[in-house]
């Protein structure tokens, strides 16, 4: 499986934002208006993420695409049994039994949200550990929604090939239209 990771840098007022907070919504409006809509049916097209306070965004998709920036192409092959670190934004929510409706994950849970997120994904987990709980801010036309996230850090080995592959190129979790869910890993 092969897919493009690239970097782009940010326009005018994206380019300034806190360390603690910065605007999804602008962000995800913005990477439409150079990328074009995130997904085609249930396929993501690329994942994105801004580290706060930087002027540039780390980009990974499915195509080439010529606004990325400086591209490489890179070929994702995971093998059964190899062990790596992992290093992932993810949005502190998860789905509760009642349609439409998510559950926040209490601090103390994260860790476990963690872990079950990585097990769905092909990866047993050896070692987790999750950052404080980081603030993103979505700007929804008028009113500006605040919404919790974590960085999930974990050594894992693989146990589904195709699966963590599949993972790594097309994200975890929810939130993935605003920047969470990219996986960045490094072979131990």
């Amino acid at each position: 499986m092969n897919c493009y990771e690239g970097i782009m840098t940010l326009d005018g007022d994206l380019s300034a934002g806190g360390e603690k907070e910065h605007y999804l919504g602008k962000l995800h409006r913005f990477m439409c208006k150079k990328l074009g809509k995130g997904h085609v049916g249930d396929q993501r097209q690329y994942l994105y993420y801004r580290w706060p306070g930087q002027d540039y965004v780390f980009v990974r998709s499915a195509v080439a695409m010529p606004e990325m920036g400086i591209v490489d192409e890179v070929s994702v092959e995971m093998s059964e049994g190899q062990e790596l670190f992992v290093k992932v934004p993810v949005r502190a929510i998860r789905r509760s039994g009642e349609r439409r409706k998510v559950l926040v994950v209490p601090e103390s849970e994260m860790e476990i949200h963690g872990t079950e997120l990585l097990e769905r994904n092909g990866f047993a987990v050896l070692l987790c550990a999750t950052s404080k709980d980081l603030c993103g801010v979505l700007d929804r036309e008028s009113r500006k929604e605040a919404f919790n996230y974590y960085e999930l850090s974990a050594r894992v080995r693989v146990v589904d090939a195709e699966k963590a592959a599949h993972a790594y190129c097309s994200g975890l979790g929810r939130g993935k239209a605003f920047g969470m869910g990219l996986m960045l890993c490094q072979p131990v």
